[in-house]
């Protein structure tokens, strides 16, 4: 029987429940935003878009600005819980399945792209605030 590593295996457990908390706050807010969003009327689905965009954004910011515990229950947990793989690819198969083809590249494109510059933007956006931090004033930003 292998020796047990209790510190290493309270390690790996305390990540679990922190991501596994981050995770259902996340798709909890997700669910709540996706309720909102169905009321826009619209021939894509704009909802999971908007929810995508504001994820990776998020993810790109918190990446730049946090670490360890915090980076497991925001990155990996609420920005995981909160973005949604899953019903892009099912709304993009519905438009597939409808034959709306031209639709469903469309989305397709739009949310990589989109997806990237959210990432890219957060990222920009935490460099930023680290800057005006670190030069002692609150508001001037110096580059």
């Amino acid at each position: 029987m292998p020796d047990i590593d209790i510190p290493e295996l309270i390690t790996v457990l305390s990540s679990l429940i922190i991501v596994g908390i981050g995770g259902a706050v996340g798709a909890g807010t997700r669910f709540v935003a996706g309720k909102k969003m169905k009321i826009l009327p619209t021939t894509l689905p704009v909802g999971t878009l908007v929810i995508n965009i504001v994820g990776t954004f998020l993810s790109g910011f918190f990446s730049v600005l946090v670490s360890g515990n915090i980076s497991l229950f925001l990155i990996t947990g609420f920005c995981g819980g909160f973005t949604t793989f899953i019903t892009f690819s099912s709304d993009t198969f519905v438009l597939i399945r409808m034959k709306r083809y031209t639709h469903a590249f469309f989305n397709v494109f739009v949310n990589v792209a989109g997806c990237l510059l959210g990432m890219n933007a957060g990222f920009v956006a935490a460099g930023y605030l680290l800057s005006w931090k670190m030069s002692g004033e609150a508001i001037v930003w110096k580059p």
